[in-house]
């Protein structure tokens, strides 16, 4: 290796000897042709969904088959190759010496497109530089016109012939066919595979040596190496029996999950983070990598796995954990919400129809291998999907909206908080009970606090009423400490300034009567005297959404009393409250959608420690980008006096779009709303003006006279049946501050309060989860040309024409996801059964039966072995939807056991693909099963299981943001599973990357396996494989043999499950010999043989074999 070079790449490359051998051994093996493999189906997507639209849009009206001005087309390939009288108008794999690219930039006065237009977005200029860089992929179908949907009158005929397609086609169970050499197997499958290659005049290869074998099943179906011992186990018996035992041990491993959560977390664009500048935190996402694990360790059945995905938070019957008891099925609908997602949307609408692009695109490749996404901006290309079918199945995802489910940790919470509930009118009849009796007799004493706590105040406003002269005034007068040091408390806080303190207007000059006074602060209806306002929003539990515990109401809502740490608090049914049944109680409420009509929205609201989020066209982020966004939330901390706060700044420019409140309660704190009132009025509603009354002029101990009269009338018409509402909520506001002294009554209510306080501070919090939850039905438009600016026709919510026909679904009630899942899990849908099954047939095999694993339609490859696909998709089904009875069934073949080593050169010109399974595919381990490889072999992996991501090690290299810094991991990632590492979308692992982790930004069935010479040089230097190289070599030092023949022999069972050769053994003899010489003069001990066994382990992660799947 040239010096410059070496100096370059760092220390770590200054190779001598046998290592540098070693390297460059590794080097050329790794650079074989065999093993490449690159993925069209991510190009194909991105031209679908990103430049079609684009050159329809922008392009095809000047430059289509219509008119070509200046001689050029843009709807094929070969048109904008040729270009027109200027020339090429694309230069694959050169972008910027592309005319369409320049012509876009706007960078030339005379080459601006489109005309007398606007400069199109920056996105939509870096997807085209992008695309023609990657070398302008431009996708025809064969037998299907790209022109025939642009007259509507003919999309009846072209949908007809487009679902002639095979996988619009319902599977046929056929029989299993003869085959010329029968003894090879008698498995259906096997039989299947040897009838097409003897069709073709091919055999089977041999089966691979029982040590690959092994390697190969846990490999597949756990992602980690087998241990040493159970190789040495397996080995000496490896007979069909043995093979079977080792199949179910791993499918009954709990790594087993681990394995198989991760393949399907490529499906749903997986990430911890949004992306995007800021990159923030999707809150809880790692609870719906937990839900995979465990769905797949326990087998759950497919239709009911793809039910929850869809709709687990409607199912009458959802599926609990076994030992804790929440609801897992909601948690699988968190997945719709894993898409990108930006803090700074300068328009909304279109930052929500992209939102729900992504989720439509997901949806049908990940569970139906089609690209509806394709029909946003017109029908589809090529398969037999409409554009209304794209905005009628997207009219389910806007009747939905995020949510962060609030659920029984431990099944305890919901039959505790059921048991309040129903006590709560038991309760009620005790307290009127001891209300009547306490009123009868003496009311609780108001006045005296109220005159010496304005007494206290006047003589010590300097000394703040020090806590001596507290004490020595209530004894004096006969009154409770505590409760005259809350008094004094209360009216220091209640200043002029403090217009919504209860007891603001009795301090003021004695010029009014006292009920009018008290109705004036309590009252709760404004409108009957307040200019008439274009409408009023308030709770109705019928309408608004609740999710949690902490908004439950009864049917119909009934008056309550809230238990609080000092009193009882009087809570109006028609009031949404959260804290009206328990403190630590948590949840969202959400509003029935409206339209923002007006400038300004004025809430009466109470609470402490949460917020009220006004959502706009569904967005649903957080932390967003205060100029745009500015007075959309409002921080709720006014404690349990009800004040009017606004939202007005910059709410015009939104004006016509829907909208809908969020009550958001993720504490222990509480949030209350009693009324919505939109206007045009920046100023809220002002209480209503008192009348000056001559006759009462008078002290201030008159004053507190008239409020203990007004707080013993509240009190006693509640007491009595007949509430009068403003005379209560006062006397509740002063007994819930702990302000009322009920002298000897005081240990009845004390008896009756204590136990329903204990049990609500007993309440566990609630689990928290990303989730999907019912909105408001809304109605769905067509976009023209895929832009919300311009809507079209309206749509109703329905399932795809070609599978459940174009009549609408009837929904009853909600969103209609529940009807969506039960169509899509319908025996009538052709497509699921095969997908799932052609997905893990891929897995096991390295390419599916379709090959193109997310595209069963015209545009993907057909099956290579349709009769087989069909036939395990029916057995799918009929046996239950169990993965892991058809993963032991398969593993179970002799096409799995099959060696991968092509040998017959025959059958390697004839089927150069291995599509017809001549052999088994030699494959390169995943980004994260070579990252647990390491960790596994180097004995250093943490089993710990579940729970938040580990968060990623940023090097300096990643990026240097302070918030990055604050943030970073461990570089050894806590030595657990990549699949419990923090995937953050602008933060991705650069070894990781290096080997083909997919970016999360849609689906991805099918990994590319790229094989660069990057990808030798991250395993030479990368600091996490030079750390996992030394700890291998300290445990193999420290398992306590010396000889070099056991280490070596330990070395390969660990790294390569199997017994190194003679030959293999001289070969490191040799090299360690060396190696001791080039270290000849370093200091001897135990340092010294680590280094000199580090760069053997080292050298050993290196090698073909340990990376690859055999």
């Amino acid at each position: 290796m040239p010096r410059h070079l070496s100096s370059r790449l760092g220390p770590n490359l200054l190779l001598k000897g046998p290592w540098r051998a070693l390297f460059i051994l590794w080097l050329l093996v790794r650079i074989n042709p065999l093993l490449t493999a690159q993925s069209g189906d991510a190009s194909t997507d991105f031209f679908e969904s990103r430049i079609r639209p684009f050159l329809i849009t922008d392009c095809q009206e000047c430059h289509g088959p219509k008119h070509q001005r200046g001689g050029l087309r843009v709807d094929s390939r070969e048109a904008l190759l040729r270009g027109g009288d200027s020339g090429p108008a694309v230069i694959p794999n050169k972008a910027q010496e592309s005319r369409l690219l320049r012509a876009i930039q706007h960078l030339e006065p005379d080459l601006q497109m489109p005309k007398e237009r606007p400069r199109l977005p920056e996105t939509v200029i870096r997807d085209v530089a992008r695309w023609i860089d990657a070398g302008a992929v431009f996708p025809v179908a064969s037998g299907f016109s790209a022109n025939s949907t642009n007259n509507s009158s003919a999309w009846p005929r072209v949908f007809e012939a487009r679902r002639q397609w095979w996988s619009f086609q319902a599977p046929v169970h056929p029989a299993i066919p003869p085959v010329n050499h029968p003894n090879w197997s008698i498995h259906p499958v096997d039989r299947f595979i040897l009838a097409r290659l003897e069709a073709e005049g091919l055999q089977p290869a041999p089966p691979a040596e029982p040590q690959v074998w092994l390697r190969r099943v846990h490999w597949t179906l756990t992602g980690l190496p087998p241990e040493p011992a159970n190789v040495v186990a397996f080995l000496a018996n490896p007979s069909l029996e043995a093979r079977a035992r080792v199949v179910d041990a791993l499918l009954a491993s709990p790594r087993f999950g681990e394995r198989w959560a991760r393949h399907w977390m490529d499906l749903v664009r997986f990430a911890d983070s949004y992306g995007h500048e800021q990159d923030y935190t999707i809150p809880y996402a790692w609870r719906y990598r937990d839900y995979l694990i465990r769905a797949f360790n326990a087998d759950v059945p497919y239709d009911v796995f793809v039910q929850e995905h869809m709709a687990g938070d409607l199912l009458p019957n959802p599926r609990r954990h076994l030992g804790m008891g929440f609801n897992e099925s909601v948690l699988a609908t968190g997945f719709w919400y894993l898409h990108q997602a930006t803090h700074a949307p300068v328009d909304p609408l279109q930052d929500e129809a992209d939102r729900i692009d992504n989720q439509v695109d997901v949806f049908s490749k990940t569970f139906l291998g089609l690209t509806v996404a394709c029909a946003r901006c017109h029908d589809h290309k090529f398969d037999a999907i409409s554009t209304q079918d794209y905005y009628s199945l997207s009219g389910f995802l806007r009747a939905s909206r995020q949510d962060i489910a609030c659920l029984d940790p431990d099944g305890t919470l919901e039959p505790r908080l059921n048991s309040r509930i129903q006590d709560d009118p038991s309760i009620s009849k005790k307290l009127r009970t001891i209300l009547r009796g306490a009123l009868k007799d003496a009311t609780p004493r108001v006045a005296p606090y109220l005159i010496q706590a304005q007494e206290l105040l006047r003589s010590n406003i300097a000394s703040n009423a020090w806590p001596g002269e507290v004490l020595a005034t209530a004894r004096r007068h006969g009154l409770d400490a505590g409760i005259l040091d809350r008094w004094v408390a209360e009216v220091r806080t209640a200043t002029p300034a403090a217009s919504n303190h209860p007891l603001r207007p009795w301090l003021d000059a004695a010029d009014k009567p006292a009920s009018q006074v008290a109705r004036s602060n309590g009252s709760k209806s404004i409108q009957a005297t307040t200019n008439p306002l274009p409408w009023t929003l308030r709770h109705d539990p019928a309408t608004w959404k609740a999710s949690g515990q902490a908004f439950r109401t009864t049917e119909p809502p009934v008056d309550t009393w809230r238990v609080g740490s000092l009193g009882m608090e009087f809570l109006p049914g028609n009031i949404a409250h959260s804290g009206r049944w328990a403190p630590n109680l948590q949840g969202t409420l959400r509003s029935p959608t409206f339209t923002l009509t007006h400038n300004h929205l004025h809430l009466r609201v109470a609470g402490r420690s949460s917020k009220i989020r006004l959502i706009i066209a569904r967005y649903g982020l957080r932390e967003f980008n205060p100029l745009l966004f500015e007075s959309t939330q409002i921080e709720v901390d006014a404690g349990a006096d009800f004040v009017w706060r606004s939202m007005s700044s910059g709410l015009h420019r939104h004006r016509g779009r829907l909208a809908y409140l969020e009550l958001l309660d993720d504490g222990d704190g509480f949030v209350a709303l009693d009324e919505v009132i939109s206007s045009d009025d920046p100023k809220p509603p002002q209480p209503p003006e008192t009348l000056e009354d001559p006759e009462f002029k008078t002290s201030s101990s008159a004053k507190a006279q008239a409020l203990e009269k007004t707080i013993h009338a509240g009190l006693d018409s509640w007491a009595q049946g007949t509430p009068n509402l403003p005379d209560l909520h006062l006397a509740s506001t002063l007994w819930h501050r702990g302000l009322l002294d009920w002298g000897s009554s005081g240990n009845a209510l004390s008896a009756l309060v204590a136990p329903v306080r204990a049990a609500a501070q007993q309440l566990p919090h609630p689990m928290r989860s990303l989730a999907m939850t019912d909105g408001s039905a809304e109605p769905t438009r067509v976009f023209l040309r895929g832009e919300p600016k311009n809507p079209g026709a309206l749509v109703q919510r329905r399932f795809l024409e070609a599978i459940s026909g174009p009549e609408p679904m009837a929904i009853p009630q909600g969103s209609g996801r529940l009807e969506w899942a039960k169509a899509l899990t319908s025996p009538s849908n052709p497509f699921l059964h095969r997908v799932i099954v052609n997905r893990v047939w891929a897995h096991l095999f390295g390419r599916g039966l379709v090959e193109t694993v997310d595209n069963f339609g015209a545009l993907g490859s057909r099956p290579s072995h349709p009769e087989l696909l069909d036939r395990l998709a029916l057995d799918f089904g009929s046996e239950g939807g169990s993965l892991k009875r058809l993963i032991r069934t398969l593993c179970l073949t002799e096409t799995f056991a099959q060696s991968s080593e092509p040998r017959d050169p025959v059958a390697e010109s004839r089927d150069p693909s291995n599509r017809l399974l001549h052999r088994q595919n030699l494959r390169r381990l995943e980004a994260e099963a070579l990252r647990d490889a390491l960790l596994a072999t180097a004995g250093t992996l943490n089993h710990l299981q579940f729970g938040p991501p580990v968060l990623t090690h940023i090097t300096p290299f990643m990026g240097d943001r302070m918030w990055v810094r604050n943030a970073n991991g461990p570089l050894d990632g806590d030595r657990r599973r990549s699949v419990y590492q923090e995937t953050r979308r602008n933060f991705l692992s650069p070894l990781m990357v290096t080997f083909d982790l997919p970016i999360p930004d849609t689906t991805v069935g099918r990994r590319n396996q790229s094989n660069v010479p990057a990808q030798a040089l991250t395993v030479m230097n990368d600091p996490f494989v030079r750390h996992q190289s030394s700890a291998w070599a300290r445990h193999l030092l420290s398992e306590g043999g010396t000889a070099t023949t056991d280490r070596i022999l330990s070395l390969y069972l660990r790294a390569f499950g199997r017994t190194p050769t003679p030959a293999e053994i001289q070969t490191l003899q040799d090299l360690l010999a060396m190696g001791t010489r080039e270290l000849d003069s370093s200091p001897s001990g135990p340092d010294r043989e680590i280094r000199l066994w580090t760069e053997v382990c080292h050298a050993l992660f290196m090698t073909q074999e340990f990376t690859h799947v055999p």
